[in-house]
């Protein structure tokens, strides 16, 4: 045998090894995702005793595993340089605090912004939206305008994050006119969570009717208040019949 012949059998044989060990770490992933056996058995168990049946192909075999998202309130002072571009002294209504400017009004509560202004607004135009609040670096990867309800919304990995939303409207100019909804701060880890709809049998139970039958689910995150300022909650949209219905873990 020469020496070209084992060369290439040492090739064969080596290209055979790397691919073993690639189908052997693909396999312990697959493995390391995958639910305990009879859960998903007992999950439809759970969901049976409440009259609420399942399609079968919706019912988990493995975990996801999902991004875990910070989100804390933008500081007063950075959204007053931002709408209002001057210091002013705060004044606080009923809980809120406001800083007015001269033609202009920023309304902060504990969970919602609103900016106002004098000038008219003209017909929405999702580009040039989208464009306004990037420009004001309130917005990034992820943000979308919804069709449908007309907000701005944000999603993380395609996820939409439920709650969190924000109504805007331009002037002439493409200038911010006037603006109002629910936006935090939102930090991506890279740390991934493995969750499961499983896990969310309770939420399941207290929202959907008796007789419901699940179709289909849609992944989803929720936004929620907390003591010391936002959570994001792993969700998913049940539908029951067309009508979806967000359930998440609690």
């Amino acid at each position: 045998m020469n020496w070209s012949k084992i060369k290439n059998i040492m090739i064969i044989i080596l290209v055979l090894t790397n691919l073993f060990l690639i189908l052997n770490i693909a396999f312990s992933r697959y493995m390391s995702q995958a639910l305990p056996e009879g859960v998903g058995e007992s999950f439809e168990n759970i969901l049976s005793k409440h009259g609420i049946t399942i399609d079968e192909k919706v019912v988990p075999t493995l975990y996801e595993m999902r991004s875990t998202i910070k989100a804390s309130a933008f500081d007063i002072d950075y959204l007053t340089s931002v709408f209002i571009g001057e210091k002013v002294q705060y004044v606080s209504e009923g809980g809120s605090l406001v800083a007015p400017g001269n033609d202009k009004k920023l309304t902060v509560r504990a969970d919602k912004i609103e900016f106002t202004t004098l000038k008219p607004t003209v017909e929405k135009d999702e580009r040039d939206i989208l464009d306004a609040l990037k420009h004001l670096e309130l917005g990034g990867e992820g943000m979308f305008y919804d069709d449908i309800t007309g907000y701005v919304k944000m999603a993380v990995d395609s996820i939409e994050i439920e709650g969190m939303y924000l109504d805007v409207y331009l002037d002439k100019d493409g200038e911010i006119a006037s603006l109002s909804g629910v936006w935090p701060k939102i930090e991506v880890d890279t740390y991934k969570e493995k969750v499961s709809l499983i896990q969310a049998v309770n939420s399941i139970i207290v929202q959907l009717p008796k007789g419901s039958h699940i179709t289909e689910v849609e992944k989803a995150f929720v936004l929620d208040r907390a003591s010391d300022g936002f959570l994001v909650k792993n969700a998913w949209r049940v539908y029951n019949q067309g009508r979806g219905y967000l359930c998440y873990l609690r």
